[in-house]
């Protein structure tokens, strides 16, 4: 691959325990990861931070087991105003209950909180990117007791 690299970036993120939710999990029995790159707009960071705690408050309501990391850039290439949210799912049926469940989410936020809501993330968010991404075994160097705790993980 490295003759196709064309460029490289380091970036250091800091774990926001207080605006994540259900946060950590057991890694280990996870096969898919969601990753939500977002880049807030200069000088909003106080209404970024209540868009995310009313987003966290109401997934307790609608989607109590769902696992959500977020995490603020700290230092590196575009620093400042770029956070990640990070979603592990044992299944990609998790995808789909996540999209099921977004009336319950409008409906548990209420009507004048929902346009709150989307007021917030109307001032705040500049850019917004989304992957799904796939645990793979045989590309993955994980701890021993993974591997003796779930066959998923033994090279093949």
């Amino acid at each position: 691959d490295g003759e196709l690299l064309t460029s490289l970036s380091t970036n250091i993120y800091t774990y926001r325990e207080d605006l994540s939710h259900n946060a950590p999990c057991a890694i280990a029995t996870m096969r898919y990861m969601q990753i939500s790159r977002i880049t807030i707009k200069p000088g909003h960071l106080p209404e970024w931070e209540e868009y995310l705690k009313m987003f966290a408050s109401n997934l307790e309501k609608t989607e109590p087991g769902r696992h959500v990391a977020v995490y603020q850039s700290a230092y590196g290439w575009e620093n400042g105003g770029v956070w990640l949210a990070i979603t592990p799912m044992k299944s990609l049926d998790e995808v789909d209950k996540a999209d099921a469940d977004s009336a319950k989410f409008r409906e548990n936020m209420g009507d004048a909180n929902m346009k709150h809501y989307r007021e917030l993330a109307a001032a705040t968010i500049q850019s917004g990117q989304r992957n799904l991404f796939a645990f793979d075994p045989a590309m993955s160097w994980v701890p021993d007791e993974w591997v003796s705790a779930d066959s998923f993980w033994k090279h093949k």
